[in-house]
């Protein structure tokens, strides 16, 4: 265990507090941290602000340095002073007193005792091993939740920074690998805001703006309706406007006396382009960075969340490794789902109504085939994906009323209520195929039997 030092000239002081505590080794000039050691205490106390913030920056996003401890001299810009304190453990103002810097090692020494805590992680690359590393930030750091940021370079217009920066993704793609994490149970969402994103970019820079309904000009002005009592015409003010006058194009009266001669009752929206006239101009939405035109209602609706670490986030984080989302936990989100005695007792009502009154059902047996194989290829979060998609090409196959009974991690029985056995066959193998489609290449497939003996 060392204790890292950054600076551009070494203070004899910190020096002198740092030794008391243990080894120091002093990075002097604008060399940066390097690469710490897993045990070793950062503290990034360089002059240079920007500096500063880029080193932090580099030390949260390699995977061999994101759970290092990590002290930074304080910006004396207020925002990257914010920006900074996201992604150290704690900040210290050059020159502050001894006391506020003990109490900043004291808390690194805290952070550095729970990271050594931790078992090796079996999830070391990749997607997994980055998930594992922001999993064990948040449970070092005791932190509770990723809180989103508004920031104009994201696409979404909000961002995680810790996320982002540890994940190693564009700002605002981090949404989605926090979203799979949410689907295998380790992050609880929580509401924060709704923006609207283009349909074909995605992005949130959208201009919502009114339109002329004839030529789609966004060319208007609005002005005022003249209304000439005399002879009822009425027209926008500027065919009334002859200099300085008002004169009635259509009986060439000369308008003098609001009240009197004449009022304004309403507004319009006048096209400069085509001269159009209309009360109720068109809103359209431009996109600002694929240059894409399309209606409000077209909007995609992205709701901005909080992800909150759940126990069994911080399971996953204690075990190093992202656990699998089981086959059972996707199918009762998304079917009616009920134990085998249930299914039992309701697949055998089921045979005494078609013995007795005729009425139809079917009976089938799923299994998806290949998930341990994929699992082990590819990891939980891919295999989320895999199998959640299994799951909605299934979902658009049957019905509300049908009965689902998960049997195993990979198998399941559908009973379905008043649907012929050749119904029920094509419906399924509908689904079959399509899961051999969307998912060429993959080990995963669903092979249907159909018992011969109902339970």
């Amino acid at each position: 265990m060392a204790h890292v030092l950054v600076c551009d000239v070494p203070d004899p002081r910190v020096e002198a507090v740092l030794r008391a505590r243990g080894p120091v080794r002093v990075a002097a000039g604008d060399q940066g941290p390097g690469v710490p050691g897993p045990s070793d205490r950062v503290l990034l106390l360089h002059p240079d602000d920007q500096r500063v913030s880029g080193w932090l920056r580099d030390l949260r996003r390699r995977p061999e340095t994101a759970l290092v401890p990590v002290g930074a001299a304080e910006s004396p810009d207020p925002a990257r002073a914010a920006e900074d304190r996201r992604f150290a453990d704690g900040l210290w103002p050059v020159g502050g007193s001894e006391a506020a810097l003990a109490r900043l090692l004291d808390h690194l020494d805290a952070v550095a005792g729970r990271v050594a805590a931790l078992p090796p992680a079996e999830a070391r690359r990749g997607v997994e091993g980055r998930a594992v590393a922001l999993l064990r930030h948040l449970v070092t750091r005791r932190a509770e939740a990723l809180d989103p940021v508004r920031h104009p370079a994201a696409t979404k217009g909000y961002n995680l920074p810790l996320a982002g920066l540890v994940l190693d993704l564009p700002r605002g793609d981090e949404f989605e690998l926090c979203e799979e994490l949410s689907g295998l149970g380790l992050f609880e969402r929580e509401f924060r805001d709704r923006i609207h994103l283009c349909p074909h970019c995605g992005h949130y820079a959208i201009n919502f703006r009114e339109v002329c309904p004839t030529c789609r000009s966004a060319r208007l002005r609005v002005v005022s309706n003249v209304h000439h009592y005399r002879c009822g015409h009425v027209a926008p003010e500027p065919e009334f406007r002859e200099g300085e006058d008002l004169t009635c194009p259509k009986c060439r009266r000369v308008l003098r006396h609001v009240g009197v001669d004449f009022d304004r009752p309403n507004q319009v929206a006048r096209c400069e382009d085509c001269g159009g006239v209309t009360p109720d101009p068109e809103v359209e939405c431009l996109s600002l960075v694929c240059g894409r035109v399309f209606p409000p209602d077209l909007a995609r609706k992205f709701d901005v969340p909080a992800y909150r670490l759940t126990a069994r986030g911080a399971a996953a984080a204690e075990a190093g490794r992202l656990p699998p989302r089981s086959l059972p936990e996707l199918l009762h989100e998304q079917f009616h789902t009920v134990p085998a005695d249930a299914f039992g007792e309701m697949a055998r009502l089921a045979r005494h109504l078609s013995d007795r009154y005729g009425r139809p059902y079917a009976l089938a047996e799923v299994e998806v085939v290949g998930r341990d194989d994929l699992l082990a290829r590819v990891g939980p979060v891919e295999t989320l994906r895999v199998l959640q998609t299994v799951v909605e090409i299934l979902r658009g196959s049957l019905r509300e009323t049908d009965v689902v009974c998960p049997v195993s991690e990979s198998r399941f029985r559908v009973l379905l209520f008043e649907t012929p056995d050749p119904g029920a066959r094509r419906a399924l193998a509908r689904a079959r195929d399509e899961v051999a489609r969307r998912l060429a290449g993959s080990p995963v497939e669903l092979r249907i039997a159909w018992p011969e003996e109902h339970p």
